[in-house]
């Protein structure tokens, strides 16, 4: 595919080329916060050879850069070890947005109610942007405690919330917070061409997670795909690059690169962006999260928005092609098939970020 990265992975330039980010663009007075379980190793040195190879700029303690709140006292993991995933979320959003502030949280344990109390810890923090989270839970057993503090960041402070959609294909109810209406839930991309030049250059991941809820359909999501679904909330909401095996990212992670992908990628990688409109407004006098306020719906209100208007720049590259069903089970085109407009595999689509801070 023309990547730059180790062993033909792709790079932070390869993405950032991709999704047409202008240089201007960097994320300069924004904090973003990321959730994550506890890990072993060290995720700032990571993040150091990783911003040496692609050429960004330091994100260190020492400049005010990275910073780490560890709600597990530095206790080893005891179940499941998030290093990856923590090298990952924090390279991943350094590489869409390297002047962005970050910190990382590290939940008390990888325990579903103990990574939630991080996502709340994270989201008292004062001048959040927004919340990375590349994780997934039952919905069933956590949706109806956590929403209405979701809901209270939204609406009060303006975080905006991205999620993974999952890395198993259309699974039907969905997890948690992906599916939660307070959240933006990112699905997953196989970038064919670094250099965009047709509907071609980006198709669907095969294990995009794409669920149908039994949530009630929020009204920014009925103005677009009508009575699509059943009148339930359906997700994901957009998407990105996440094919590990075609259009792996190179990360850095306990002194060896890695060729990674999943939704774990495409969700920071949207938390970038965000980062990157934030600085955006701040140069028109506004910000991002007074907007997200003043919205219904929160950052998912507008990016529906921005797709309904008619006056509009297009934001996204509308993925047509590729299909998330992983069952012998036959479903209609856009359950389980990237179509023209919204469907369950890509959502809106990808983001053409020039565009998208164009319509901002």
């Amino acid at each position: 595919i023309g990547g730059h990265g180790v062993n033909g992975s792709l790079s932070a330039k390869d993405l950032r080329t991709h999704y047409q980010i202008p240089d201007t663009a960097t994320g300069k007075n924004q904090t973003i916060a990321i959730v994550d379980a506890p890990g072993t190793g060290s995720p700032e040195n990571d993040l150091a050879i990783f911003s040496q190879k692609n050429d960004l700029p330091p994100c260190t303690t020492a400049n005010g850069c990275f910073s780490r709140l560890d709600l597990s006292s530095g206790a080893a993991p005891t179940t499941s070890d998030w290093t990856t995933e923590i090298a990952l979320d924090t390279q991943m959003i350094h590489a869409i947005a390297p002047n962005a502030k970050i910190i990382l949280v590290t939940a008390k344990s990888s325990n579903g109610l103990d990574v939630l109390a991080a996502v709340n810890t994270a989201s008292a923090i004062p001048g959040i942007t927004a919340v990375s989270m590349s994780f997934d839970y039952s919905s069933d057993y956590y949706q109806s405690g956590e929403d209405p503090l979701l809901q209270g960041f939204q609406a009060n402070q303006g975080i905006s919330f991205f999620a993974s959609s999952g890395d198993a294909g259309f699974v039907g109810s969905g997890g948690y917070p992906s599916i939660s209406p307070y959240v933006t839930s990112v699905g997953g991309t196989r970038i064919q061409s670094v250099t965009w030049q047709s509907t071609q250059d980006e198709t669907a991941w095969q294990f995009s997670g794409g669920n149908i809820s039994y949530e009630a359909r929020p009204s920014w999501q009925t103005t677009l795909i009508g009575a699509q679904f059943g009148g339930y909330r359906s997700v994901p909401d957009v998407s990105a690059n996440a094919d590990y095996q075609h259009s792996a990212v190179e990360v850095y992670c306990n002194r060896s690169w890695h060729m990674e992908g999943g939704t774990s990628e495409s969700a920071p990688i949207w938390v970038g962006i965000a980062a990157l409109i934030g600085e955006h407004l701040s140069q028109k006098g506004t910000s991002l999260n007074s907007l997200v306020k003043s919205t219904p719906g929160g950052f998912n209100g507008l990016i529906y928005q921005t797709q309904m208007s008619s006056g509009a720049t297009n934001a996204f590259y509308d993925i047509v092609s590729g299909s998330n069903n992983l069952s012998s089970i036959s479903y209609s085109d856009n359950f389980t098939n990237a179509v023209p407009g919204y469907d369950a595999v890509t959502g809106l689509g990808a983001p053409n970020v020039a565009q998208l801070l164009n319509n901002f």
